[in-house]
């Protein structure tokens, strides 16, 4: 793969940090763009200290499992990911957060899937789990319709209650902006709850806004790419390599 697609993997797990969108946990994917049946992500290491090709692990859409059985240990919650690429063909990067915010989105609960038996710790470590989450991106809140695959998710945030939420995008710079976003926004409504009821904008204006957002997300991208190499937490191997050339995982 092109080495510029994991320098963004790396910039995107440091950008997510510095925005306390992540912290030692949380997490970022990306579906390899020229293996479409398979998904890339860190080993189970902080956003903030993946730094190298050699912190990614390349796991099977199909079962979740990494392509390397000899792999590194990885996130539990990786089917988050693969379910997500197993149901929209076009969706490229997934964010998994823990974010204590709270906004207006659909919201999963994992919590009644359980059986008695079940280690009942909210993480989504099963294809189960995964395909239930999932079913919420689908569905349709104000008429309980379930979409395609082909016409795609109806929503590209959902909440996961006592746990955080997932963003989903057809690019890594999607899906940070849409994550880092989510968090801010949900910040600025829980303030708003605390003086009066928030003013929630209308379906009509939540779609412009959202037009305008996805015209000029380069914008935030490139002051954040600033902001993280600015900082001296955050380290990149590939920062300053010619990332036209391939390089393997």
């Amino acid at each position: 793969m092109q080495a510029s697609s994991l320098n963004d993997l790396i910039v995107a797990n440091h950008i997510l940090h510095y925005h306390n969108v992540v912290d030692a946990y949380g997490h970022i994917s990306l579906r390899h763009p020229d293996k479409p049946d398979i998904f890339i992500m860190p080993a189970s290491k902080a956003p903030a200290l993946v730094s190298s090709p050699s912190d990614f692990v390349q796991y099977r859409i199909s079962d979740a499992d990494p392509v390397d059985p000899a792999a590194k240990e990885g996130y539990q919650e990786r089917f988050i990911h693969s379910e997500i690429y197993k149901t929209f063909p076009y969706i490229n990067s997934v964010v998994h957060s823990h974010s204590e915010q709270c906004t207006q989105v659909p919201i999963h609960d994992v919590v009644p899937l359980y059986k008695n038996t079940d280690a009942q710790d909210l993480l989504i470590n099963c294809s189960a789990y995964g395909a239930s989450l999932v079913s919420t991106f689908l569905a349709s809140p104000s008429s309980n319709s379930i979409h395609t695959k082909t016409s795609g998710p109806h929503h590209k945030v959902v909440l996961m209650a006592n746990h955080g939420f997932t963003a989903i995008g057809a690019t890594i710079k999607q899906a940070v902006f849409r994550a880092v976003y989510t968090h801010q926004n949900a910040k600025v409504q829980s303030e708003a709850l605390k003086i009066r009821a928030a003013h929630l904008a209308t379906s009509g204006a939540s779609s412009w806004c959202e037009a305008l957002g996805e015209r000029t997300l380069e914008r935030p991208w490139e002051l954040w790419v600033r902001e993280v190499e600015a900082a001296p937490l955050y380290v990149n191997k590939l920062k300053g390599l010619d990332l036209t050339h391939q390089i393997a995982i």
